[in-house]
């Protein structure tokens, strides 16, 4: 949808600013520098939250399939990567470390995820037989998303 939205404003020659002015796009402010550090790091005064709009039907509802979502996901992971492995994998550990990782995710002001375990796969089809390749894994991810 976003390509052809910019598709159709460079096919008519609108500009982004021009396109905002007529309502196309939200009147905000874009920075020339975003400081993620800040946004990523800051702290809200409890008085300043919504609290209705959190503890409100919907959010739980959201909140609880969302869980299950999550959950399931992760599950067939680990049964999807044990049998194409061939590999006996111990479930209810898996979840749980799932488990303490979205806690600890969390806990730290990150976002939650599901577990995906297709570079195990990966590794696996590719003849990786060790855990070298999990050390490489997480090695090259945290050069690349936590120093950027």
């Amino acid at each position: 949808m976003t390509v052809i939205f910019f598709a159709c404003l460079g096919a008519t020659g609108t500009s982004l600013e021009e396109a905002r002015k007529s309502g196309w796009l939200f009147d905000a402010a874009v920075p020339d520098r975003v400081d993620v550090f800040k946004v990523w790091t800051a702290r809200v005064h409890p008085c300043c939250i919504k609290w209705d709009k959190i503890f409100c039907t919907n959010f739980f509802f959201t909140f609880i399939q969302l869980f299950l979502v999550s959950f399931l996901t992760t599950v067939k992971n680990i049964y999807g990567t044990s049998e194409f492995t061939r590999t006996r994998s111990e479930i209810d550990h898996e979840v749980l470390a799932a488990g303490i990782l979205n806690t600890a995710t969390g806990a730290v002001g990150g976002c939650p995820c599901g577990l995906v375990m297709s570079f195990s796969v990966t590794a696996h089809s590719m003849g990786a037989r060790s855990k070298v390749f999990s050390w490489a894994l997480a090695a090259l991810s945290t050069v690349l998303f936590v120093l950027g």
